[in-house]
């Protein structure tokens, strides 16, 4: 449970700081962001550095809390003219255990890619998932994908994605190695200084979950909420408001 609560946490975190990015720059650059934030369950404080060059991207995240120290590092790198990348992450919790994934992007075809992940847990558990996605002639995009947990157990989406005015729109069915069945539906809008996005999930009985993240910034501060309404109806959310401070250096 710790470790699906600090996943959250970082995945906030990691939201809050994107939402002050500027765009890449070639040549190798450096960055250091740093602030306060605060959950439900507690506050802290959390500094990052980020190295950027063409087609490479390395953070160092630490963040401070009553519970200790916790880090991460994510290292990508992207070459265009293979339309190929690789991306790898690593977290420790302040109780010393680890987490990491491993992430490879190929380009196979005139609009067609393939990705593959693979990630070990806090628990030593491993999950692997195979995606491929393919570009329609009529500006969408179908993705397939199957996510294969430690004992063998898998889950198969297939979803086709839309472009609309306001955003993003995705349609789409599920089914399970355990022979569950059913839909998904979604969207995604983003505009200056917010963005938000939902995915509803129906069983085939009828019974659905919805997950609806909204994200704000504004010069300084910014905030990320995650709501989850259940089949009978009940929700919970979890709110993190962070403060960034960004010192960028000089190109090198």
């Amino acid at each position: 449970m710790q470790g699906m609560k600090t996943t959250s946490l970082l995945l906030g975190l990691a939201t809050l700081s994107l939402a002050f990015s500027g765009s890449a720059d070639a040549a190798p650059r450096e960055r250091e962001r740093k602030g306060n934030y605060s959950t439900e369950r507690g506050a802290g404080t959390w500094h990052r550095q980020i190295s950027a060059a063409a087609g490479q991207r390395q953070t160092a995240t630490q963040w401070q809390n009553e519970r200790g120290t916790g880090t991460r590092t994510t290292s990508g790198a992207w070459d265009p003219a293979t339309q190929s990348g690789t991306r790898s992450a690593s977290t420790t919790l302040p109780g010393g255990q680890t987490s990491s994934t491993q992430r490879s992007t190929q380009k196979t075809g005139t609009g067609t890619w393939e990705n593959s992940t693979t990630r070990t847990g806090f628990n030593g558990s491993q999950q692997s998932a195979t995606s491929s996605v393919t570009r329609n002639a009529d500006g969408s995009a179908t993705v397939n994908k199957t996510i294969t947990g430690a004992q063998g157990q898998s889950v198969t989406t297939s979803n086709t994605l839309t472009q609309t005015d306001s955003g993003i729109q995705k349609s789409g069915t599920y089914t399970t190695s355990s022979g569950k069945s059913g839909t998904i539906s979604g969207s995604a809008s983003a505009s200056p200084g917010q963005a938000s996005r939902q995915t509803t999930v129906t069983h085939s009985t009828g019974q659905s979950a919805t997950r609806a993240v909204e994200t704000t910034a504004q010069p300084g501060t910014a905030s990320r909420t995650v709501t989850v309404t259940g089949p009978q109806g009940n929700s919970q959310s979890r709110t993190t408001t962070a403060t960034v401070e960004t010192t960028p250096s000089e190109p090198q």
